[in-house]
């Protein structure tokens, strides 16, 4: 049996007094700190998804962005050839049409000198024709004289 004396009633108040006071000043506030603590991870695991779903957004809205950056610059690329190739088209086409009148022009100092050698050659054909006729000895009217007996 268990006798209730002032000793255990002291220690009895004693430890009363101790769980108060480790309540009070020791569990009040770890309790509090840890509260503090678990709304604090959850505001940030909420600021995170938050985050997170603005970040995909961005990521999208970044990828439609470079995408038509991309195609404007693929048109502009394209663009430039096609000017590129249109400007080298005319380049070679005024090149052509330059050489073909050069090459005409050239042509016809061509003719013109053949024409005018033709012409001088003509002029000498006579005079050829009698220093032919005299070397071969042959006369005026095609007579020669053969010179030498017959082989």
């Amino acid at each position: 049996m268990v006798t209730i004396n002032l000793t255990i009633l002291i220690e009895l108040g004693l430890f009363l007094f101790f769980l108060w006071g480790t309540q009070r000043f020791v569990l009040r506030p770890v309790l509090k700190n840890m509260d503090e603590r678990d709304a604090t991870l959850e505001r940030d695991r909420e600021q995170t998804e938050e985050n997170l779903v603005k970040a995909d957004e961005l990521e999208h809205q970044y990828r439609r962005e470079i995408a038509r950056v991309r195609r404007e610059a693929d048109d502009e690329i394209r663009e430039a050839r096609q000017k590129s190739q249109q400007e080298h088209t005319d380049f070679l086409i005024a090149e052509r049409k330059r050489a073909e009148i050069a090459i005409g022009e050239v042509r016809a100092e061509s003719i013109a000198h053949v024409e005018s050698q033709r012409e001088d050659l003509l002029k000498d054909v006579p005079q050829l024709v009698s220093l032919i006729h005299d070397r071969l000895g042959i006369g005026p009217n095609g007579n020669g004289n053969q010179e030498g007996g017959a082989s």
